[in-house]
């Protein structure tokens, strides 16, 4: 699995991180990589995953929270050991004011030295995601309610 992030210090536009082009690099890393940050979507939280069997000490992890015209409204840094063979979170996101409907997520990390480790980016509904039931959810993982209306055509979830 591939994903689009920003390259350094240019957010890529909405429509940019949508269709997958623009002003950005495709970020080959697995989704399944050993050591990698990620969001959660249950409880907000920003999670480092490390499966490998060594610690890593001092990792520094950013999040920043983009509206739909990539203005920044939350932005922050934590810098965190992680164990070995283990999930852990660095901080969780606010309930941040004055969101648009669709809003995006950029997570880095990285090495003491800054060399970058993992990234991720996610677009997101300020209206939360739900599922109508677990054999809609295994057989047919389709999202509800989220509102993604701002979205260029053609990038929306499938209808149910």
């Amino acid at each position: 699995m591939s994903r689009w992030v920003p390259l350094p210090g240019q957010p890529e536009t909405s429509e940019a991180a949508v269709a997958g082009r623009g002003a950005g690099r495709p970020d080959c890393t697995p989704a399944g990589a050993p050591r990698h940050v990620q969001y959660s979507y249950d409880d907000r939280s920003v999670v480092v995953v490390n499966s490998y069997y060594k610690p890593f000490p001092n990792l520094k992890v950013t999040a920043q929270v983009y509206n739909l015209d990539m203005t920044v409204k939350f932005s922050r840094q934590a810098a965190l050991d992680v164990a070995a063979d283990s999930s852990t979170r660095a901080f969780t996101l606010p309930e941040i004011d004055g969101l648009s409907s669709t809003y995006f997520v950029s997570l880095a990390l990285e090495e003491p030295s800054g060399n970058s480790v993992s990234g991720n980016f996610y677009w997101l509904s300020a209206k939360p995601e739900t599922l109508t039931g677990l054999q809609e959810a295994v057989l047919y993982p389709r999202r509800r309610d989220a509102i993604f209306s701002r979205m260029p055509a053609g990038s929306k979830p499938a209808a149910a």
